[in-house]
């Protein structure tokens, strides 16, 4: 298929009805649900402050953002006066929204700004619960979260011999990936949130259109990071000062970066399937297998990776050439 014919859809979008202005007021109160919603159902929720904020932008241009931002300062210090252990995640909420609708407002996120959303809400997440785990007298997140993930790990795995076996194994992993939490956190957030936005940017400009995984590039900085981390791995386990430390952070870069080159591997397996215009239910089943099993994920996250180079999709690229539209 030529790369500049349009995929195939495989449900035909609906007739537009054209673009429907966004009102403040009523985005300013999406948001305010979302943030109160997003300690029940934080998907949802965020979603909900990701469509309000992006309203208020394309009512007010970059004073509604402004206002995005105090009504989700509001929201967050509402939160903290009703309920402070629920005020992490409405914060971290609140970031994602206005980083991902800031990254969206022109119609183009870059790979590189998303990143830097998703990282300094992990950033945030990680430090406020840092701050309270030390006020409650706490050794350090990394020791609770490496407890919390061990006990999780017995009761999958139960009790005996051999589950111990395994849990000794796999505790220097887990005391070297627990960061990773906070990054996927952060990035359902950002994904949410940009959903969201989209949606209010479909409603405001009356163009439906999805932007086309198929279609998306990663940057060569994803393979730089990548090599590091590799390398970085490598040094921490000789005698290095706080090598614990450096093995952690190699660790957490090493996977958070794994998920654009996933992401690029999906896009070189739609674009075929889109090339042999494969029907809904085998892509169905092939994409609910690639995710399911993690051996078919890191298979696709090689495909990314190789797709760098190998160019599998024929894309025309130049400079960094990851832009990726909204």
């Amino acid at each position: 298929m030529d790369q500049d014919q349009a995929p195939m859809q495989i449900a035909p979008f609906p007739p537009s009805r054209g673009p429907r202005p966004a009102n403040m007021a009523g985005s300013a109160a999406f948001m305010l649900a979302g943030a109160f919603a997003a300690t029940v159902m934080p998907v949802l929720g965020v979603a909900l402050m990701g469509y309000g904020a992006r309203g208020m932008y394309e009512a007010g241009g970059t004073k509604g953002f402004a206002l995005a931002a105090l009504v989700g300062a509001a929201a967050v210090a509402g939160m903290v006066a009703f309920e402070p252990l629920l005020a992490t995640g409405t914060l971290s909420g609140v970031l994602a929204a206005l980083g991902a609708v800031w990254c969206m407002r022109h119609r183009a996120a870059t790979t590189l700004s998303v990143s830097l959303v998703i990282a300094a809400c992990a950033g945030v997440g990680l430090g406020v619960d840092a701050f309270l785990l030390m006020q409650a007298g706490a050794s350090s997140v990394g020791a609770e979260y490496t407890a919390l993930i061990m006990e999780t790990a017995r009761a999958t795995l139960g009790q005996g011999i051999e589950a111990d076996m395994v849990l000794r194994q796999a505790e220097p992993v887990f005391q070297a990936i627990w960061p990773v939490l906070y990054v996927v956190s952060a990035t359902m957030n950002v994904l949410s949130a940009a959903i969201g936005s989209h949606l209010m940017a479909a409603r405001a400009y009356g163009d439906p259109r999805m932007p086309s995984i198929a279609r998306y590039d990663a940057p060569m900085w994803a393979v730089g990071v990548l090599a590091i981390s590799v390398a970085g791995l490598g040094v921490s386990f000789s005698p290095v000062p706080y090598a614990e430390v450096l093995r952690t952070v190699c660790a957490t870069a090493l996977l958070s970066v794994r998920m654009i080159f996933t992401l690029q591997g999906f896009g070189v397996v739609l674009y075929r399937l889109n090339a042999r215009r494969a029907g809904c239910f085998f892509r169905v089943i092939l994409l609910t297998l690639l995710i399911q099993l993690e051996a078919t994920l890191f298979v696709v996250s090689v495909v990314g990776l190789i797709d760098v180079w190998a160019n599998f999709r024929k894309l025309s690229r130049s400079g960094s050439h990851a832009r990726a539209q909204q």
